[in-house]
């Protein structure tokens, strides 16, 4: 299952620190299992301390998807909704310094995809 949460780091030396806070995705069984992945792979790609990395709004795709505003006919695209603009979804990565992380292995191919398939503006 993928799990989709806004994370930072709190280290005043963390190189990311430009993006603020990135929407990053994680492979994982349950929701405990993916704060675990998500601590040890951003304390690992982002050269931090763990105590430093925080993230928030951990949802599964099924609580992601159940609130989205696109319709079901925008599948998987509806995971990198971030708001909603004049009605419209507006989607992460529509910046150069938001684009999200795909920390995944069994849906890594499924998420690119969609990633890619997103309008663009």
């Amino acid at each position: 299952m993928i799990f989709r949460a806004i994370a930072y780091s709190t280290d005043e030396l963390w190189s990311d620190s430009k993006a603020m806070e990135r929407v990053v995705f994680v492979d994982a069984d349950t929701r405990d299992d993916a704060k675990l992945v998500l601590s040890k792979s951003l304390t690992d790609l982002w050269r931090v301390p763990e105590s430093s990395v925080e993230f928030y709004n951990l949802e599964s795709e099924f609580e992601v998807m159940s609130r989205a505003l696109g319709p079901a006919s925008t599948g998987d695209q509806r995971l990198f909704e971030v708001g909603c603009e004049q009605g419209q979804p507006i989607y992460t990565g529509s910046r150069a310094h938001d684009q999200p992380l795909l920390l995944l292995n069994d849906n890594l191919h499924r998420m690119t995809l969609a990633y890619l398939s997103l309008p663009k503006e």
